[in-house]
């Protein structure tokens, strides 16, 4: 399906995403690493250091040159005590390439959090407010 997928789209001018929080998807699956490298003329990337022992496995799976390994690996490399925003690579067609800070709105973050500590404080507030966006908004103002 993912190779037709590729196919199709890039016939008709369109771009498939591939959205994976677990590598080994598409490290594990020869048909799946074909048509990414294949066909992914966009490549965003967010912090791979917990795949640190897998990477060459990953450049070569995604078509990097040395240089994009380069900006890859730097990323949230300056860890301040202050910082609020995380950086993710982007790469067009491998002939340009770079490295973007992205921040989100506290209601943002406090929306799709997985903390257990945030999302306990979220259930708390909507029970005492009653609305989950009030909630949010609450518990926005609580963050520094």
């Amino acid at each position: 399906f993912i190779k037709y997928l590729y196919k199709t789209c890039r016939k008709f001018f369109g771009e498939t995403w591939i959205v994976t929080q677990e590598i080994e998807d598409m490290l594990e699956s020869p048909i799946i690493k074909k048509a990414i490298i294949n066909n992914a003329d966009t490549k965003i990337v967010f912090d791979l250091s917990k795949f640190m022992n897998k990477f060459d496995d990953i450049a070569a799976l995604m078509g990097l040159s040395e240089h994009e390994s380069n900006q890859i690996l730097s990323l949230n490399r300056h860890e301040t005590k202050d910082r609020k925003y995380r950086e993710l690579f982007v790469s067009f067609n491998g002939v340009y390439s770079n490295i973007y800070c992205v921040e989100v709105s506290k209601e943002e973050y406090l929306t799709f959090t997985t903390e257990d500590k945030e999302k306990f404080a979220l259930e708390q507030a909507t029970e005492r407010v009653g609305s989950y966006q009030q909630a949010v908004l609450e518990v926005a103002r609580t963050i520094k």
